[in-house]
Formats: C-alpha cells, sequence, structure tokens
C-alpha cells in the first residue's frame, strides 16, 4: 500500500485506480448476475425448484454489493489520516476483498445439473450459502464502523 509521501497527486492516482478497477468489477459482476439468472431458469427448467436455486441469484447480488462497497472504501482511504487507523482500514479492505472474490468465484462456478448428483448440488448449495452469510456479516462490520 502506498505510504503517504506527501506527493497528494501520486496519492490520488493511486486510490483513483483502485475506485475505478472496482468500478469495472462492479460492472463485471452485473454482467456475471445476467448469466447467473439465465443460469437459475435452466436449472428451473431441469426440475430444481426455486428455494434451491435462489441462493445463486443472492450470492451475485452480494458480489455487486461488495465491489460497491469496495470501490467507495478507496475513496474514504484517500481521507483517513491518522496512519494506524488507515492500517486497520486497509486490512479489512483487503479481506473484504479476498472474501468478495471468492464468493464471486462460487457464483461463477460452472454447474451442469444433468450431470451432478442431488448431494453434490446441495453441497454447492450450502457451501455458497455460508460463504455468502459469512460475507454479509463481514461486510455490515465495515459498513457500520
Amino acid at each position: 500500500v502506498l505510504k503517504q509521501t506527501g506527493n497528494d497527486e501520486a496519492r490520488y492516482l493511486w486510490y483513483y485506480e483502485r475506485y475505478f478497477d472496482n468500478l469495472q468489477s462492479t460492472k463485471f459482476a452485473e454482467k456475471v448476475r445476467e448469466k447467473t439468472s439465465q443460469r437459475v431458469d435452466e436449472w428451473k427448467k431441469a426440475g430444481i425448484g426455486r428455494l434451491s436455486t435462489d441462493f445463486m441469484l443472492d450470492a451475485a447480488e452480494l458480489v455487486i454489493e461488495c465491489r460497491r462497497v469496495l470501490m467507495w472504501t478507496f475513496a474514504h482511504a484517500f481521507f483517513i489520516g491518522d496512519e494506524k487507523e488507515r492500517t486497520l482500514f486497509e486490512y479489512r479492505q483487503r479481506e473484504l476483498e479476498k472474501y468478495t472474490e471468492k464468493l464471486n468465484q462460487l457464483t461463477e462456478q460452472e454447474i451442469d445439473v444433468s450431470e451432478v448428483t442431488t448431494d453434490a448440488l446441495n453441497k454447492y448449495r450450502l457451501q455458497v450459502i455460508d460463504f455468502s452469510r459469512a460475507l454479509h456479516k463481514f461486510l455490515n462490520s465495515i459498513e457500520f464502523e
């Protein structure tokens, strides 16, 4: 992480680039949500019930929410003057990035319901739901600090 060196322009540019990267990631996550919605429709046509598929849409929405929060955390971090406070904030920011990326990978995972067993699908469903719940709690702890 770039330390505050007195060169405000370089510091601003560093934070702005990360803000912009997360803006692009948010747009990509919105496209993934659309693909996820199509995949959920295919699953429903294959006979998988609504309660068994909504977790995917919920997870895709959470990824978008996390990307938006991450985007604005870089704007916020730019203005944190206290070194210790910024260090802690940036640690939590990195953790949010890591967890968001993990959930993003889970939501992008291709599952062919015609070839997967019910047990494997339930295991995947529980993994996504559990990770989503944990990430949502972590996100709330960052938003309300």
